[in-house]
């Protein structure tokens, strides 16, 4: 997506049990992607690991009254987490209508410092997205989803994770 995102949607789907998380951006035109548990549970280490000592703390307490004032107190744009979601029939969809499945997540930091969020498949020719989130999309799409997850009665815990991340910020593939 080239142009700003515009708002998120995130539903549990039970027949799938998946995610499916919609991107719709300023242009009007909307990215859908299936999340499993697992590539939730990764995405949200990458987004608390990324954001600032006022976003991890949102993240960690998860409280998104404390979310919304921590971000209105701090930054005159905050989002209106109230607002219905804006995609209509007319909304493109470039990846088609369908949700592609995310195998694949990467990340790097911009220089303005903000998140560069890269889903998408991991097989050649896969389709792909790259977000630019700043802190507060960071921690609004971190909400959203373990909001989401609470819904779809995952289990969340952190998990002991195999290896080192500590590299991916510098392009690394998370998986």
């Amino acid at each position: 997506m080239t142009s700003s995102i515009a708002q998120f949607n995130i539903q549990f789907d039970p027949v799938e049990d998946r995610l499916q998380l919609r991107v719709l951006s300023t242009d009007d035109t909307e990215v859908r992607i299936w999340l499993t548990r697992r590539y939730v549970r990764l995405l949200l280490k990458v987004l608390k690991d990324q954001v600032s000592e006022v976003g991890k703390a949102a993240i960690e307490n998860w409280g998104l009254e404390q979310a919304k004032q921590a971000f209105t107190a701090n930054d005159d744009t905050s989002t209106n987490f109230d607002e219905e979601y804006l995609g209509t029939d007319d909304t493109q969809l470039p990846l088609g209508e369908e949700p592609i499945l995310v195998t694949r997540i990467a990340c790097r930091e911009q220089v303005v410092g903000n998140l560069a969020l890269v889903l998408g498949q991991e097989n050649e020719g896969g389709m792909q997205m790259e977000m630019n989130l700043t802190d507060e999309l960071s921690v609004n799409l971190a909400h959203m989803l373990l909001e989401s997850a609470i819904a779809a009665e995952w289990d969340l815990e952190e998990k002991p994770v195999i290896g080192d991340f500590s590299d991916y910020i510098k392009g690394a593939v998370l998986h």
